[in-house]
């Protein structure tokens, strides 16, 4: 089974897609450039991972390309539907929220999310 950064489990069983994932947002959080590229690596490695999507569209809301973001979360959100586990689907719904300017909803529901899986 492959595992985030907090070794929660992902829901793709394609190691290099879970690798990419786990660098992409490591440089995410390092402010690093190059997350963008490690997503879309992960998304040709396993197109039906969900989180992927959801983390290259934040990316593509941060550079101001809303279209692109919407269409990178309406994915995402379709694919966690499918196949995510209850963690994914908290986090890419709190995602859409946030993205959807949805701020009050989407932040009551990251601070749930934060509880449930510190």
């Amino acid at each position: 089974m492959n595992t985030d950064r907090h070794d929660l489990p992902l829901s793709t069983d394609v190691d290099h897609a879970a690798e990419h994932y786990r660098d992409g947002m490591g440089l995410t959080f390092a402010a690093w450039p190059g997350a963008g590229e490690m997503f879309d690596a992960a998304i040709e490695a396993d197109p039906g991972f969900a989180l992927p999507y959801a983390a290259r569209a934040r990316h593509f809301a941060m550079a101001g390309d809303p279209g692109r973001a919407r269409e990178f979360m309406e994915k995402a959100v379709g694919l966690v539907a499918q196949r995510g586990d209850e963690r994914e689907r908290s986090h890419v719904d709190t995602l859409a929220l946030i993205m959807a300017g949805r701020t009050k909803d989407g932040l009551a529901k990251a601070l749930a999310h934060a509880n449930q899986w510190p």
